[in-house]
């Protein structure tokens, strides 16, 4: 399992900017292949952590870890990865595009 990305998730909660996420409700599984599983709820400006995909998340992103960790980075744009299918996302379009929030782009 990859540190950056299980530190990346562990700390989420404590990076989030609650103003920014402040009219944000809604929940995202990310499923990192070669990594893990983690589902990322906001609500009321906060954001929560669990392992594992939850079944009602609102979108489901994969990816490999080398691209998720390369996202995290910055040495990969995550419009690009979209675009490029290293990042696929199933389930609300809408709610993905509110990724930016979470990382901060």
């Amino acid at each position: 399992m990859s540190e950056t990305i299980s530190a990346f998730f562990a700390g989420l909660p404590d990076r989030i900017d609650p103003v920014r996420v402040a009219d944000i409700d809604t929940s995202f599984a990310f499923d990192i292949a070669d990594a893990g599983h983690w589902t990322v709820r906001l609500a009321g400006g906060a954001a929560t952590v669990e392992d594992g995909l939850a079944a009602d998340a609102q979108c489901t992103i994969l990816a490999k870890a080398q691209h998720f960790e390369e996202i995290l980075s910055g040495k990969r744009n995550p419009m690009t990865a979209f675009m490029t299918g290293k990042l696929k996302v199933k389930g609300d379009m809408a709610a993905a595009a509110q990724l930016k929030e979470i990382f901060g782009q």
